[in-house]
């Protein structure tokens, strides 16, 4: 889901920019709200597009970064059985 508000202060520019908010949810987990900035200049029929294409390099690096010595989902149940409640 997405919404965007346009011309917001953006924190450390003098400039105003346009706000995209993506709201991911995920079924048991807390939202988790991300907001894209994008220039004015971008054609506002574009904004979400373009706001998409900088949060899909911004996920595919955090994929990257959270995918570094986690546990299989094997492993998971396997330690959810040793220390449920």
């Amino acid at each position: 889901m997405s919404r965007y508000i346009k011309n917001q202060e953006r924190p450390g520019f003098d400039e105003y920019y346009h706000k995209v908010r993506f709201i991911l949810q995920s079924n048991g987990i807390e939202p988790v709200k991300v907001d894209i900035w994008v220039h004015p200049s971008y054609p506002e029929d574009s904004l979400v597009k373009v706001a998409k294409t900088f949060l899909h390099r911004r996920l595919l690096d955090l994929v990257e970064l959270v995918s570094e010595d986690i546990y299989q989902p094997e492993e998971v149940d396997a330690l959810w059985q040793t220390v449920k409640p």
